[in-house]
């Protein structure tokens, strides 16, 4: 009607998102009261730089998530995770693989990388003929025990793994696979 002002006769007004940015209604082009002639007016729009998501993953696990604006670095980047050391492997964390972190563009998914670092073992040798200490040493997990140990002109012929020598230690077929104390007796 001539002299009143404008009413939206229709569904809310609104503009699709783009990858950078989402917009907000803000207005019309023109002023729309007291209307008294046909008037084209365009929606008006504020925008803002969308948010996207970061999470961060340890092993499968979430271990942190951050927000970040469209094209911007993550600033918070979350302390360096830990992983649970197996019998054969300790891991040292080396970096989030998965997205440059510096740039993000759309939700990016991080995942922790890690080292694995073969583990040292410590293997103690006893001799109970004379119920003495042979030595120590570090091995890494896997390597072989040879029978060929010498000691003052003495070989030894097997290793146990208890001092009662009831459970051989096999050494065509079994390894270092954690700290051992091995026994065995002198042979000529």
């Amino acid at each position: 009607d001539y002299g009143t002002d404008a009413t939206l006769l229709g569904p809310t007004v609104t503009r699709d998102k783009t990858q950078a940015y989402e917009y907000t209604f803000s207005g019309w082009s023109k002023d729309l009261t007291f209307i008294s002639t046909n008037v084209e007016v365009d929606a008006q729009y504020t925008q803002e730089l969308r948010t996207y998501t970061v999470t961060f993953y340890n092993d499968g696990e979430v271990y942190a998530t951050e927000y970040v604006k469209y094209g911007f670095g993550v600033e918070n980047i979350p302390a360096n995770p830990t992983k649970q050391s197996t019998v054969q492997y300790d891991f040292v964390f080396e970096r989030w693989v998965g997205g440059d972190i510096n740039n993000i563009y759309d939700d990016t998914d991080m995942n922790a990388s890690y080292l694995d670092i073969l583990r040292k073992y410590r293997v103690t040798f006893f001799d109970l003929s004379v119920y003495e200490l042979i030595s120590t040493v570090e091995l890494y997990y896997g390597e072989t025990i040879s029978t060929k140990i010498e000691r003052d002109g003495y070989y030894f012929d097997a290793w146990y793994r208890d001092p009662d020598c009831t459970t051989m230690f096999n050494t065509d077929t079994e390894f270092v696979d954690g700290i051992m104390m091995l026994f065995g007796n002198t042979v000529i």
